[in-house]
């Protein structure tokens, strides 16, 4: 389990980094330890994202703005993930099969 959840994190970190202009993209199956994975990718807006994270959005995070937002389906769910600017740093956050945001990474502007 461990090893395809660590997959599913290298395509989505990939995927972030080298984003097309298309607002669906299908992700390859992978094939590890006899397992296939397949996910679909998708860039979307804020107001499509379920209301409790949009309003958790609101209330902790007033002072950033949203630079990349996108949805990942899979066979486990449904994972979103948001990464956030303002003028002293960039965070990465996470939801994973409805739950609230996590954070991802954090990253410090110079």
């Amino acid at each position: 389990m461990k090893k395809i959840l660590m997959v599913i994190t290298l395509v989505i970190i990939t995927t972030s980094v080298f984003a097309s202009t298309n607002k669906t993209e299908q992700i390859k199956p992978v094939e590890q330890d006899s397992a296939t994975i397949s996910a679909v990718l998708e860039n979307i807006l804020s107001t499509e994202l379920p209301l409790f994270l949009q309003k958790s959005l609101k209330k902790n995070y007033e002072n950033y703005w949203i630079t990349d937002l996108f949805r990942l389906t899979g066979d486990e769910g449904v994972c979103y993930y948001i990464t956030l600017k303002n003028a002293d740093e960039t965070l990465i956050l996470e939801s994973r099969y409805q739950g609230n945001w996590h954070l991802f990474k954090k990253h410090q502007t110079i």
